[in-house]
């Protein structure tokens, strides 16, 4: 899947701005660490489903997600961003790539790719605005455990948020069975595919969800 948006700045300025390992965390909107090594060298892991990076050049950087846990299906997700130059503007590119076959049918699948697609369009957005020279409004606020789940600030319907919404009691993962249907998935730490699951409806805290098999 390939997404991209025009930035009305150079590709040098968008990348200083907006193209460091852990700044995902403020157009993405929510908490990113680095864990080991040094931002912007290869190997570098962050916290978001202790993603590494594999590859880089001076405008663009390529991460992956390794197994999150034995006996699970791995789904070889990879991403990558580039700033690339359009005359004295730019663009912002982003792919990624992923297996989603263990999903239960097309229907799934294709809910899988949209909610992705909303998400990281939504992420591109806040690139440019930032690239720009603008300010992200604060993520919105999402109701309380218990309630329904609410679309996140331009990050995207549903972005991750951290601090009150986390749910770790075991009904937690009893609602996100319930509530997300094709995917079925349980709170852990260090996943990065809570995406899918928090645009399902069920509301796990930042990096707690790992999709596992039916």
């Amino acid at each position: 899947m390939t997404m991209e948006i025009a930035i009305n700045r150079s590709a040098a300025e968008v990348w200083k701005r907006v193209g460091k390992f852990c700044d995902i965390g403020e157009w993405m909107q929510f908490p990113c660490s680095i864990t080991q090594g040094k931002d912007g060298e290869v190997g570098v892991v962050r916290n978001i489903g202790r993603e590494v990076l594999v590859g880089k050049t001076d405008l663009s950087y390529t991460y992956a997600q390794p197994i999150q846990a034995d006996g699970q299906p791995y789904n070889l997700y990879h991403g990558a961003m580039e700033a690339k130059p359009v005359t004295s503007t730019s663009k912002i590119v982003y792919t990624l790539m992923w297996d989603n076959s263990m999903l239960a049918d097309d229907a799934a699948r294709e809910r899988d790719r949209a909610q992705r697609r909303t998400m990281f369009e939504g992420a591109l957005n806040n690139m440019k605005i930032l690239s720009e020279g603008g300010t992200l409004p604060p993520r919105a606020p999402r109701g309380g455990p218990g309630g329904p789940a609410r679309p996140g600030a331009p990050g995207g319907p549903g972005a991750p948020g951290a601090g009150g919404d986390e749910r770790r009691d075991p009904a937690a993962v009893g609602d996100a069975r319930r509530e997300v249907g094709d995917v079925v998935a349980l709170c852990r730490p260090t996943a990065h595919d809570l995406f899918r699951v928090d645009l399902g409806t069920a509301r796990c805290g930042v990096g707690q969800v790992t999709p596992v098999a039916h």
